[in-house]
């Protein structure tokens, strides 16, 4: 639980500048904020959720958000300009909530699976697969191939 609480601060004040300036204080925003506003917040907020969610006791909820997270900010860090706070915060939520939630998680590996879906379907950061295709997560941790 203590990990918990240290990943979340530790990601409340690693956001970058630009988060500050917008006025989102994540540490203080409550977590159906988050929610709402996946969308346009930074992959970290979606850890910080995920952490909360899990230390709530509910981990498949938390392992959701955690994957879109991973997924989002994977997207982040392709950019050949992205920040290199942007990778050390990655980094080091990957190993503070990261962890914790796919212990839990792995511990039913269907569950593990639908977690992994329906996190990239919430945040429409991918189009559904179609017909065909397979699953691609061993090769770059998301995604589909056809």
């Amino acid at each position: 639980m203590k990990t918990l609480a240290a990943a979340l601060l530790l990601s409340c004040g690693l956001l970058s500048a630009g988060h500050a300036q917008q006025g989102s204080a994540i540490d203080t925003m409550p977590s159906a904020q988050i929610v709402e506003q996946a969308g346009s917040l930074h992959p970290s907020a979606l850890y910080v959720l995920a952490s909360r969610l899990l230390a709530e006791g509910k981990g498949p909820e938390a392992a959701n958000w955690m994957y879109a997270g991973q997924l989002r900010y994977r997207f982040l860090l392709a950019v050949p300009k992205a920040q290199a706070d942007d990778r050390i915060l990655f980094a080091a939520l990957t190993e503070q909530v990261g962890r914790p939630v796919n212990e839990y998680i792995a511990g039913d590996p269907d569950e593990w699976i639908a977690g992994r879906w329906t996190g990239t379907r919430r945040t429409k950061t991918t189009s559904p697969p179609r017909p065909g295709m397979r699953p691609n997560w061993p090769r770059c941790g998301a995604g589909w191939t056809g």
